[in-house]
């Protein structure tokens, strides 16, 4: 029997990808963003999280990052490999409208997810 890895079958059902302004319960009942259960085509544009991000170790960066369009749990979740993840990243900048993930942020974050939520982990 051939098993397909969960994030494959997340990108296949398209799961791992979130649109932009997505409102994630925190326990994840609610999967649906709230543009989408309002009947909305389009979702809104996603605002950059406020606030520093010099001093933040590469987790708070990671999270504070993630949590903008989605909850964390989608990322916890996941066990991708770094051509992977930095696939993620740049949908997530270019596609999804995280725009403000400048490219040292961009290489800190992808580190921080195949160190914590990489295949081997």
């Amino acid at each position: 029997m051939t098993r397909i890895p969960f994030a494959a079958a997340l990108l296949t059902a398209g799961l791992l990808i979130a649109p932009p302004s997505v409102s994630w319960a925190a326990d994840m009942d609610t999967p649906y963003p709230e543009h989408a259960q309002k009947g909305e085509a389009t979702p809104p544009k996603v605002e950059p999280p406020s606030g520093s991000v010099e001093e933040l170790g590469p987790e708070a960066l990671t999270k504070r990052n993630c949590s903008v369009c989605h909850s964390f749990k989608l990322v916890e979740n996941q066990r991708l490999d770094r051509a992977t993840w930095e696939w993620v990243m740049d949908d997530m900048v270019n596609e999804f409208g995280a725009a403000w993930i400048t490219e040292k942020d961009q290489k800190r974050i992808i580190d921080y997810l195949v160190d914590h939520y990489g295949p081997e982990q």
